[in-house]
C-alpha cells in the first residue's frame, strides 16, 4: 500500500466520507431525484458540521504538507484546509492551503491552488507532488468505481460544499 498517496489524499477523501456520514446522520441536506437514467443524489455539507466532526472525532490525521489538519473553511470555489506543521526543531507553526474540488467526467478532482505554510510556496516538489498524487488516488478511485457513481458536479460556497451524485443509470 502506498501510504504516501493515502495521506495525501486524506482532505478530498475525508469530505467524501463525512458527506455520506452527515447523511446517515441527517447533519446534511439531501435531495434524491430518480429516473431511468439513475438516481441522483445532492449533498450539502456545511463548514460547521465539518469542522465539528473534525473535533468531536479527532480526526486530525495528516498529510505531506501538514503534519495535523485543524479545519476547513469553505470559500467561493474552494477549501481552506488549516493544520499544523512541525519544524526540524520540534516546534509547530500553523499554516493552511487552498484546494478546489470539481467533478470532471464523472470524477471527482482536486487540486492545491495556494499555499501559506512556512518555508513552502506553489511550485514547491511537496506541492506538486502531492496535487499529482491527488490526481492519481481520485482517478484509480473514479476507475475503481466502474461507473457505479459518478459526480456530476461540486461546488463550493457561503459556507457550503455540494455535490451531486449520479448512482447507476446507463451510460
Amino acid at each position: 500500500m502506498n501510504t504516501k498517496s493515502t495521506r495525501i489524499s486524506w482532505v478530498p477523501t475525508a469530505l467524501l466520507m463525512l458527506a455520506v456520514f452527515l447523511v446517515s446522520m441527517s447533519c446534511a441536506l439531501m435531495n434524491v431525484g430518480l429516473s431511468g437514467d439513475g438516481t441522483q443524489i445532492t449533498v450539502e455539507l456545511k463548514e460547521d458540521d465539518l469542522n465539528r466532526i473534525l473535533q468531536e472525532r479527532n480526526t486530525h490525521a495528516g498529510d505531506d504538507l501538514l503534519s495535523e489538519v485543524t479545519g476547513v473553511d469553505i470559500q467561493d470555489g474552494f477549501v481552506r484546509v488549516f493544520g499544523n506543521v512541525k519544524r526540524s526543531d520540534g516546534s509547530t507553526v500553523s499554516g493552511s492551503y487552498d484546494a478546489v474540488l470539481k467533478a470532471e467526467n464523472g470524477a471527482l478532482k482536486a487540486e492545491i491552488t495556494a499555499v501559506d505554510i512556512e518555508g513552502v510556496s506553489l511550485d514547491d516538489p511537496k506541492v506538486m507532488q502531492t496535487n499529482q498524487d491527488l490526481a492519481e488516488g481520485l482517478g484509480k478511485a473514479a476507475a475503481e468505481s466502474n461507473g457505479v457513481y459518478e459526480f456530476e458536479t461540486v461546488s463550493l460556497g457561503n459556507d457550503v460544499m455540494k455535490f451531486v451524485i449520479k448512482i447507476g443509470g446507463s451510460k
